[in-house]
């Protein structure tokens, strides 16, 4: 209903509405401000949140990112670990950084 009231009095010519017995009414100024406000809170709002995550995120130097309490030290895991066949399961630990690039990004060679 508000919305139906608002479209009435934005694009409504001032003739008609006094016609209408509505004599007071907000500045034709507001019809076109009052969107344009909301429009520009909701950039400023996906913007305040974007930086919002990037101040809070912490650094990829930082150990917090890639271990957590329950790590193992890094000589315990080794990239036969991560492929042994005894368990159906492997065992819960964190990959250290330096074998997760190995696995992802090594250049393999072709088989000929």
């Amino acid at each position: 209903m508000g919305f139906v009231t608002y479209m009435f009095w934005a694009l409504t010519p001032i003739k008609y509405l006094n016609a209408l017995h509505i004599t007071y009414y907000p500045d034709r100024y507001w019809a076109t401000a009052v969107p344009a406000i909301i429009i520009m809170f909701f950039f400023y709002y996906l913007i305040a949140y974007m930086c919002l995550i990037l101040i809070t995120t912490y650094p990829l130097s930082d150990g917090g990112c890639i271990t957590d309490t329950d790590k193992k030290k890094e000589t315990e895991v080794k990239l036969g670990t991560m492929s042994d066949a005894k368990h159906s399961v492997a065992p819960w630990v964190d990959i250290p950084v330096e074998i997760a690039s190995k696995l992802m990004y090594q250049p393999w060679k072709k088989a000929r």
